[in-house]
């Protein structure tokens, strides 16, 4: 998916699974052809609008007895559960990081490095995470 000036104006490119991908384009049978991503009255969607469709959604799904969550809250179980696969594969964090975070469009690895110091601390002692490395480019403040 091709998003043009996304967050910070910047154009953005969002990689879709297979399985994913299947699922738009049945929804697209049902839909027709027509815009995905629109604009209402040709002006952006709010925030507030986005948000309560969110929670729309979600409480439609049944999940609402499990909290409350806000959209971001998706982005953030993403990148720790992929942080969380990684140490329990025995996989070199650091090594993967980067990926993670071109894969999330963080501009700076710092931004990914934030999602790190909030896993459990049993993950946070894992060999798996190079401490040195991390206070060295996130600052002490990190760990």
């Amino acid at each position: 998916v091709y998003i043009r000036e996304s967050k910070r104006h910047k154009d953005r490119h969002i990689i879709m699974s297979a399985d994913m991908l299947a699922l738009c384009h049945q929804y697209n049978g049902y839909a027709g052809d027509r815009t995905w991503f629109y604009e209402y009255k040709s002006e952006p969607y709010v925030t507030q609008w986005m948000t309560a469709q969110f929670h729309h959604c979600w409480k439609l799904s049944g999940l609402s007895k499990h909290g409350n969550p806000r959209p971001y809250d998706l982005r953030h179980a993403f990148a720790t559960r992929n942080l969380m696969s990684w140490i329990d594969h025995r996989n070199d964090v650091m090594s993967l990081l980067h990926y993670l975070s071109t894969y999330m469009g963080h501009s700076e690895i710092t931004s990914t490095l934030y999602y790190v110091h909030l896993l459990p601390e049993r993950m946070r002692n894992s060999a798996g995470v190079d401490w040195k490395q991390f206070s060295s480019i996130y600052g002490k403040e990190g760990v």
